[in-house]
C-alpha cells in the first residue's frame, strides 16, 4: 500500500510511502487504510481523512465493521425520526419523532420495533403505503463531542424498508417485552387508543460515520453483525 499525505502540516507526512502521522509510526495492517488530518492518497486514489483522536488506531473500512457500529447505534438509541408517505399531506414526506427499540441488553435483534396507535399519522400512512424510513443520530448519545449534528463526524443512520404490524405471537412477545422495558410509560398509555406493535422490515441501510461518503452496508451484513459498545473515538474510527 503506497500512501502520500496531502495538505498536512507535517513535512515527513508528505513523503510517498511514509507511515508517520505527526511523528508516530503506524505499522501497516492488511486490509486497512490509514488516516490523518487533511487528505491522503492511497495507492493513487485521493481520499478525505479524519482525525480519530487515537493515532495508534487504523480505520477499518469494510462493511462488516461499519455494520457492527450501526447495530450499536440502533441498540443504544431509543427514539428517532420515522418518515412515511403522508396521507394527510397528499403524498408528501412526513417525519414523525417516535420511540423504538430493537431489544434489551444482551438480546438486541437489529430490527426496530414501534408502539403506534391508528390515531398516529404514521400508522395511518403505512396502512395505505408501508414504505418508511427511520433516521437516528449519535448526537443524543453524547458521542459527537463538539461536532455539528450534520457533520459527517457525527454518526447517523437511516434504515429504510416497510413498516409492518407484528402478528407472530413469539415475535410479538419479544417486541412488547423490549418496548415496555425500554419505554415503561407505554404500559399505561390509553387502551382505547388501540396501540399495536410494528416493525421496520429492512430493505436498505444508509450509514455515515466520518468523511468519505456513506458506508456501504448490506442488510445481510447488518443482521450478521454484533452491536459494539459505542464511544466517540470508535465511532470516528470505524
Amino acid at each position: 500500500m503506497v500512501q502520500e499525505w496531502l495538505g498536512t502540516d507535517d513535512a515527513a507526512g508528505r513523503q510517498q510511502g511514509t507511515k508517520l502521522i505527526r511523528g508516530e509510526k503506524i505499522l501497516p495492517v492488511a486490509g486497512t487504510e490509514f488516516w490523518s488530518p487533511g487528505r491522503v492518497r492511497v495507492d493513487g486514489i485521493e481520499r478525505d481523512s479524519i482525525e480519530t483522536g487515537d493515532l495508534s488506531l487504523t480505520s477499518r473500512r469494510d462493511g462488516e465493521e461499519h455494520a457492527a457500529v450501526a447495530r450499536g447505534l440502533v441498540a443504544r438509541s431509543t427514539w428517532g425520526t420515522l418518515s412515511t408517505i403522508s396521507r394527510h399531506l397528499h403524498g408528501s414526506p412526513f417525519g414523525n419523532v417516535v420511540s423504538f427499540t430493537d431489544g434489551i441488553p444482551g438480546n438486541y435483534s437489529g430490527t426496530p420495533y414501534f408502539y403506534l396507535t391508528p390515531l398516529d399519522p404514521s400508522a395511518a400512512d403505512v396502512a395505505a403505503d408501508p414504505h418508511a424510513s427511520l433516521a437516528i443520530s449519535a448526537m443524543p448519545l453524547g458521542a459527537c463531542g463538539d461536532s455539528d449534528p450534520e457533520s459527517p463526524l457525527c454518526a447517523k443512520l437511516t434504515l429504510s424498508g416497510e413498516l409492518r404490524q407484528v402478528l407472530d405471537a413469539q415475535e410479538l412477545s419479544f417486541a412488547e417485552h423490549a418496548l415496555f422495558t425500554r419505554h415503561p410509560e407505554m404500559t399505561i398509555w390509553p387502551k382505547d387508543h388501540h396501540f399495536r406493535v410494528f416493525k421496520l422490515v429492512l430493505a436498505s441501510v444508509f450509514f455515515i460515520n466520518g468523511f468519505g461518503g456513506p458506508r456501504h452496508i448490506t442488510v445481510e451484513q447488518y443482521y450478521s453483525a454484533s452491536p459494539v459498545n459505542l464511544s466517540r473515538s470508535f465511532l470516528h474510527e470505524a
